[in-house]
């Protein structure tokens, strides 16, 4: 009956080791995924930091469509990369 008891509380103890170290994992998981959203949200922001800003296109006199056009882009550009900045927040 002694051996018995015994068993069972090392089959406990098993258990919670086993849920302690898949929280554990999980919380890995998601530092990991957190990690992998911000380096693609920096990588972006650097991106668009070196690209050409709309101070030096507007002082090259473009035309108002090719200023409109990179507008657009730019925003386009922001739009796909809200949802991984809100995923991070």
């Amino acid at each position: 009956k002694k051996q018995l008891s015994q068993l069972k509380d090392q089959w406990q103890t098993l258990k919670q080791t086993a849920t302690n170290q898949t929280r554990a994992l999980g919380g890995a998981k998601s530092l990991q995924d957190f990690n992998r959203k911000a380096d693609k949200l920096e990588a972006w922001i650097k991106e668009k930091e070196e690209e050409q800003s709309l101070v030096s296109v507007l002082g090259e006199n473009v035309d108002k469509m090719q200023l409109t056009r990179k507008i657009l882009d730019l925003k386009q550009d922001e739009q796909l990369h809200r949802s991984l900045h809100e995923e991070i927040n």
